[in-house]
């Protein structure tokens, strides 16, 4: 029988947004793995999974995801169906029926430093272009 209930935040699984652990079978929420996984999992014991201690590839493959590599899965590892695109921050997973997307949660904090520096450069160089105008028209 199969749990509609999210064994990490014991919410109910509402649409497909819900995986199944491949080694105990048990269903969690995309983001709440991701959450757990960004929180708890350490880079010596990347493949464990946090219910059975058996190895899990999914985990591993979250874990150990690289931003310019795409993981690809065989068709048992992962089940489910979300096809929500979030535009930024996901982690973009392959099996051979469909493209599963999950999403992979950044530090928004990070993503704001970026843009508020990329936004002060711009203006750092837009300042001295139209300095380098006001000499070169005098």
């Amino acid at each position: 029988m199969e749990s509609n209930e999210c064994v990490i935040c014991l919410n109910d699984i509402v649409g497909d947004t819900n995986c199944i652990l491949t080694c105990c079978k048990n269903n969690v929420h995309i983001s709440c793995l991701n959450d757990w996984i960004n929180k708890n999992i350490s880079k010596k014991n990347i493949s464990k999974c946090f219910i059975c201690s058996q190895k899990n590839v999914i985990i591993e493959d979250i874990v150990s995801y690289n931003k310019e590599d795409i993981i690809v899965l065989d068709n048992n590892s992962i089940t489910n169906n979300n096809n929500n695109n979030n535009i930024n921050n996901e982690i973009v997973l392959f099996n051979s029926e469909n493209m599963l997307n999950i999403s992979y949660n950044i530090d928004k904090r990070l993503y704001y430093l970026y843009i508020s520096i990329k936004l002060i450069f711009l203006i750092f160089v837009s300042t001295i272009l139209i300095l380098i105008l006001y000499f070169i028209s005098y």
